[in-house]
């Protein structure tokens, strides 16, 4: 399948998404940010799909592929307006700006289907381009990025899984990717053997482990 065509997309989720959610069953986008994941799943795949973000999407191309998106900051944690049961919820880099990460998938996975699935994108913060500038003594924060000014929470490719692990998910895939520009594609090649060190995301599929 062609995802080169969707631009901001990690395609990643997309492919975990279609192969986690072969029932059709309801999306829920967390972080939908411009919607172009919504766009993409619907030209994949017909099923529901809602969305989460604490800005309004302002594209009307995209806003139409969602059945309702509910402006809303995760870090308010005693008033969640999300209803219903989802098949998939997308954490796309979203849980690296949460306060209490912990405590928003204990809330999520109340609205998870029996058979459901999260899968989320977060930042490896051991990325070794990090490690060699914080051996030097540098910790810059940038606009976007592993160390966007807007992280609450940092993490490597293992606490990512036990951020899942401890707070009762079964783990069903776990790998690293760095998409990155053609000029550097070997850190895609070893993003997959080595993903602690050379990967920027760290991709983690995951399921109630009480189902």
């Amino acid at each position: 399948m062609n995802y080169g065509k969707y631009e901001n997309l990690n395609p990643a989720i997309l492919h975990e998404i279609l192969q986690y959610n072969a029932i059709k069953g309801p999306v829920l986008d967390i972080g939908c940010w411009t919607g172009v994941l919504g766009k993409a799943i619907a030209e994949h795949m017909d099923c529901p799909i809602d969305g989460i973000d604490r800005t309004i999407i302002k594209s009307d191309n995209c806003k139409k592929y969602y059945r309702k998106i509910l402006n809303f900051d995760l870090n308010d944690l005693d008033n969640y307006p999300i209803k219903g049961k989802y098949q998939v919820i997308v954490l796309g880099d979203v849980l690296e700006h949460l306060m209490e990460p912990e405590k928003v998938l204990a809330i999520l996975q109340k609205r998870m289907a029996p058979d459901g699935v999260i899968i989320a994108s977060i930042p490896n913060i051991s990325f070794i381009l990090n490690r060699v500038t914080h051996l030097f003594g540098k910790w810059n924060y940038k606009e976007s990025g592993i160390l966007d000014r807007t992280h609450l929470r940092f993490f490597t490719m293992r606490t990512s899984k036990e951020l899942f692990t401890n707070n009762g998910f079964t783990i069903l895939k776990a790998y690293g990717i760095s998409m990155v520009r053609n000029r550097f594609f070997f850190l895609r090649f070893f993003s997959k053997i080595a993903p602690s060190i050379f990967a920027i995301n760290s991709i983690i599929v995951a399921k109630n482990r009480n189902n």
